[in-house]
């Protein structure tokens, strides 16, 4: 019984101590994660994959990349469009496959922050691709600038793929937490009820004895026999002359149909 546990235990432990090792990999030489700032705006770019931490994005399906935006320059600027493209992985300069522009009508004005969403499907091989995210903006005297708002590499699954990286190492942790909870619930119920069958065995043998202590302290006496001396002797006698009597019609009867 303690074996089976211990193995239990081993290999949750071992499920919680893998799946950090997979979620490493896809972050392992990954710079995309840093602030972008245009000097020539004073604009502060950061993002976020709300529906997937690990840059990974689905072909054929509708995702979205958030930009955050802090201005730190002097003038306001006004996001009017954001647009990108996918591009080889080592080379994100040249686009391989654009993505459709979104516009916006969105003022941040010196020291202030804002944030836009932007939802971009597309089709393409699976791997790691580039990707990069303009963001147009235009200041309060006109100007008109292409701010780069994010640019780093992504992982493409299929619609339909289950079983990359990143939702292996997920598959990992939910295995262990479910293999924690088969624990508890073994040890909760079946580990509990074993014992209280022990104890139900104890309570049986000690009545047992009880019994057997009682039936032994008591009078020994014939086999069949009841125990007659709490009984009065005039109420024996009287009975032992009943007996007798019926015992005498019973043979005078039978001596009777004998003639």
């Amino acid at each position: 019984m303690r074996s089976s546990r211990s193995i239990f235990i081993y290999i949750a432990i071992a499920l919680a101590c893998i799946a950090p090792l997979f979620l490493g990999v896809s972050a392992t030489g990954r710079r995309d994660d840093q602030p972008r700032v245009d000097s020539k705006t004073g604009l502060i770019f950061t993002h976020e994959f709300p529906a997937n931490p690990f840059n990974v994005i689905t072909a054929g399906e509708s995702n979205e990349i958030r930009i955050n935006i802090d201005n730190q320059g002097e003038l306001t600027q006004t996001v009017f469009s954001v647009s990108g493209f996918l591009s080889h992985p080592t080379n994100q300069t040249t686009p391989k496959r654009n993505l459709t522009a979104t516009a916006f009508k969105r003022a941040v004005k010196p020291n202030d922050k804002t944030t836009v969403v932007y939802k971009f499907d597309f089709e393409t091989d699976p791997g790691e691709h580039g990707l990069v995210i303009y963001v147009d903006v235009t200041d309060e005297e006109g100007n008109s600038r292409r701010a780069v708002g994010y640019r780093g590499i992504v992982k493409v699954v299929e619609s339909a793929s289950m079983f990359d990286l990143q939702s292996i190492s997920i598959y990992i942790l939910l295995l262990a937490g479910a293999g924690g909870i088969a624990y508890y619930a073994y040890d909760s119920f079946l580990g509990s009820g074993s014992g209280k069958t022990g104890r139900r065995s104890v309570k049986r043998a000690a009545s047992s004895t009880s019994t057997v202590s009682a039936d032994a302290s008591a009078p020994v006496g014939e086999p069949g026999k009841p125990d007659m001396d709490w009984i009065p002797a005039h109420l024996v006698e009287q009975q032992n002359a009943s007996v007798k009597r019926q015992s005498s019609r019973l043979k005078n009867k039978a001596n009777a149909k004998a003639k």
